[in-house]
């Protein structure tokens, strides 16, 4: 959710690789999501993967730790920190058989099926799809009204256009800027500040 990484970007990522630097409330997660849009790895722009970075902030108080806690989680089921997913199969994992990547499909169940669980409506857990946690955070920059249209397009990690031309969105280092502004909007929405989910319009309360 944080990363504003679709489906595939997310599962598709060594999470033995993943470096975490700063504390819960200030710092980020950095990895590399080695399967991306298919157009790009046909062009070879992304020989060495699609670099990402994601605050820690998130929107709990105190801050949850959730990205530690997912780590151990993997840990926890059995896939070696080699591997070159970061979501392993629900399905194989109930069969107790040796972890491998979630199809796309099975994934999105899983997830329902937690949402569920965790008090939202079947109508409203319908409506999450494979593209919704880069949908969100990007909806969230877009409502806030303090990311420039540039900045939306990097933290979505959109390409620039034209044959031959750099894509900075897949840049680290391009991605540092938005992403202190998008870890100031979530301290923000933790205090009260920023509301996401408010009518579109609702003024920011300072």
């Amino acid at each position: 959710l944080f990363a504003a990484l679709r489906n595939d970007d997310a599962a598709w990522d060594k999470f033995g690789d993943w470096l975490q630097e700063g504390s819960a409330a200030g710092g980020c997660l950095y990895g590399t999501a080695y399967k991306t849009k298919a157009t790009e790895a046909t062009a070879t722009r992304l020989r060495g993967g699609m670099p990402w970075i994601a605050p820690l902030r998130g929107v709990c108080q105190p801050p949850s730790g959730w990205a530690h806690g997912y780590s151990a989680d993997l840990k926890a089921l059995g896939l070696p920190e080699d591997a070159e997913f970061a979501v392993p199969s629900p399905q194989r994992l109930s069969a107790a058989a040796t972890p491998g990547a979630a199809e796309p499909d099975e994934w999105v169940v899983a997830i329902r099926r937690a949402l569920r669980a965790a008090g939202l409506s079947p109508l409203e857990a319908k409506g999450i799809g494979l593209h919704s946690a880069k949908r969100t955070i990007l909806t969230w920059a877009g409502s806030s009204g303090i990311f420039t249209d540039r900045e939306r397009e990097v933290l979505g990690h959109h390409r620039s256009a034209g044959i031959g031309k750099v894509v900075c969105a897949y840049n680290v280092t391009v991605l540092a800027a938005p992403v202190t502004k998008l870890r100031q909007l979530l301290d923000h929405t933790v205090h009260g500040a920023f509301t996401p989910d408010a009518p579109a319009g609702t003024p920011r309360r300072e």
